[in-house]
């Protein structure tokens, strides 16, 4: 027992950066150093090891307050609308800072992920909506100022020729 080899080349193996996944073996280090007799020769480890705790807990605590985050604000996913963009946007930038093993434990990532992509559609087509409205708009102002200009034109041009007609007569 104690912090014999096999805990000591698991501790080396441990990556720099800690996520959830190595809870449990981090603990499990932390106790073989702690019940062990020479556990003093190993105080800088211990330290290291209460860190990547520490570290691995913030992170849990993380995906608790997304999770609940997500449960408060956007639930059900399905009816994510435009007006929850902005939280969405959020949790999502927060869920991207986690490593792709906590993302997992992220309820119902995919469908975070699914509702994201839903609403830059629905942003989109309001986007290509709103430029074809601008676009008909202006199509129907250019039309009906053409058909002004046409009857102006028309009206000078009867009134030219009325003129003449006149003024022929008077000859």
């Amino acid at each position: 027992g104690g912090f014999d080899d096999r805990a000591q080349k698991t501790y080396k193996s441990l990556p720099e950066a800690m996520t959830t996944e190595y809870y449990t073996q981090v603990t499990s280090l932390i106790e073989a150093i702690e019940s062990s007799e020479n556990s003093g020769a190993y105080g800088e480890i211990l330290e290291d090891l209460r860190n990547k705790k520490t570290e691995i807990e913030a992170i849990q605590q993380e995906i608790e307050e997304i999770n609940a985050l997500v449960l408060e604000k956007l639930y059900p996913l399905e009816q994510v609308s435009l007006k929850d963009k902005k939280v969405l946007n959020e949790i999502i930038t927060r869920i991207n800072k986690l490593s792709s093993y906590d993302r997992e434990q992220v309820l119902r990532y995919e469908d975070i992920t699914r509702a994201s992509v839903r609403l830059q559609g629905l942003e989109r087509a309001l986007i290509i909506a709103a430029v074809l409205v601008v676009i008909s708009g202006v199509t129907v102002f250019v039309v009906i100022l053409r058909i002004r200009k046409r009857r102006k034109e028309k009206l000078r041009q009867s009134m030219l020729y009325d003129t003449e007609e006149s003024s022929l007569e008077e000859d």
